[in-house]
């Protein structure tokens, strides 16, 4: 599909930079927290670098992050 070519793969593949998945874990985190949330269920990217961001910063906001992933490519 084109549109996942040109949108969803190129933002995707960002979270291989485990800085750049750190600072949007950060983010991602601290609005699930403004807003009352302290447990997530979450679907990751196929990095393990991203999933560790998302872990290590949930850690450091005594959060629950539940992960779900698919290991299918499409």
């Amino acid at each position: 599909m084109e549109w996942l070519d040109k949108y969803t793969f190129p933002v995707e593949g960002k979270f291989q930079d485990k800085n750049y998945a750190q600072k949007i874990a950060s983010f991602f985190l601290d609005q699930l927290l403004q807003n009352g949330t302290t447990t997530a269920l979450v679907l990751t990217t196929v990095y393990p670098q991203s999933v560790d961001a998302l872990f290590e910063e949930a850690e450091l906001r005594n959060m629950r992050i539940i992960k779900c992933f698919s290991q299918s490519k499409i």
